[in-house]
């Protein structure tokens, strides 16, 4: 599955040099571990026929952004997944969340998903009257002990050695008719918002200061040699071919100018490969791949940030 946004723009900072907030960025690169963990069991599962819809942000009116990690559509139920990458426990206790042995509570995840189930359950109505809807919190960490007290009828706690039973009895239900399906997405895609960065964007000044240089597209080190048509990094061996490196730094640009995008030029790119990669190189790429917007000294390539590789 695609890391989110936020954390492939962070990680992009992060190996070019500018200052992150280390801290948030291994909490986004642990919930995404625990996201692909769960990605993984589901195809594992043998639930990969069914509609599931990932990272779903929407927002209703003039209400609050909410987002489920997964969201599973049966033709009776829709069941939002929430996945939680907890390292040692998880407690629900008087109403109050609980995580990793803090006696301090934490924000409150269960109060959270019945107000969107709430929300959830209005996009629902729009396709049928007789959907319901619930959440599943999953604890995908094999040594996070789950305990609770009383909880709410529309939310439920999976701890991951209960995920199996929990997922395999859908195992059997029919995908959806072709025609729900599209009813489906069109409801979903009214409702659909894009997710605000809680970060402020590059500027177009602060490109002179990035840290420069061929990054390698497995492991994220910034650390190659070039062997005729290809690149091999130092840390990991990875071997990537000319247009692969330039299409991943193509990529890593946007990301680091995600409300700039007039920053993805042939000069800009030259430039953040440290020289390493011809002009010509990246000129006759670019021109196969991506349309040119304005001419001259203006013009740019138009690279959709939502449509990239993972």
């Amino acid at each position: 599955m695609e890391k989110n946004i936020e954390l492939r723009v962070l990680e992009a900072m992060a190996v070019r040099g500018v200052a992150v907030d280390e801290n948030h960025l291994q909490k986004l690169q642990t919930g995404y571990e625990g996201e692909a963990k769960f990605a993984t069991l589901v195809v594992e599962f043998g639930l990969s026929h069914l509609m599931w819809v990932e990272d779903y942000w929407f927002k209703i009116e003039d209400g609050p952004k909410r987002q489920p990690d997964f969201l599973l559509v049966l033709p009776y139920e829709w069941i939002a997944f929430d996945v939680k990458n907890y390292k040692t426990s998880f407690e629900y206790r008087e109403g109050k969340c609980y995580a990793n042995g803090w006696s301090k509570p934490m924000d409150n995840i269960v109060s959270a998903a019945e107000n969107r189930n709430e929300n959830l359950q209005q996009l629902a109505r729009e396709v049928t009257g007789n959907i319901s809807v619930r959440s599943a919190l999953v604890f995908i960490n094999e040594n996070c002990h789950v305990t609770y007290d009383r909880m709410p009828n529309d939310v439920e706690l999976v701890p991951r050695t209960l995920l199996r039973r929990f997922l395999e009895q859908y195992r059997h239900t029919p995908p959806l008719k072709d025609w729900l399906v599209q009813k489906v997405s069109v409801v979903l895609d009214t409702y659909r918002t894009e997710y605000g960065m809680p970060f402020e964007a590059l500027k177009v000044e602060d490109f002179a200061s990035l840290r420069k240089g061929i990054v390698c597209g497995g492991c994220g080190f910034c650390g190659t040699e070039r062997d005729k048509s290809q690149i091999i990094c130092h840390q990991c061996g990875n071997k990537q071919t000319i247009s692969e490196i330039v299409r991943y730094h193509t990529i890593q640009q946007r990301l680091l100018f995600y409300d700039n995008p007039e920053m993805v030029t042939t000069r800009h790119l030259y430039e953040l490969m440290g020289k390493q990669i011809t002009i010509r190189s990246i000129r006759r790429y670019m021109g196969n791949h991506f349309k040119v917007v304005n001419k001259g000294k203006s013009s740019y390539y138009q690279v959709d940030i939502h449509n990239t590789f993972k």
